[in-house]
């Protein structure tokens, strides 16, 4: 069984942690993403 790892990142430390453990695991990895605020915020 694959487990999935979601997180939302404002600043991008989380997205680095989620991305350390999907491949640590060996999980996926989705990104929830604000389209209100966008990435540049």
């Amino acid at each position: 069984m694959k487990t999935l790892i979601v997180f939302y990142s404002r600043t991008g430390n989380t997205k680095k942690i989620a991305q350390e453990m999907a491949e640590l695991i060996q999980g996926d990895i989705e990104e929830i993403i604000d389209e209100e605020r966008g990435m540049d915020c």
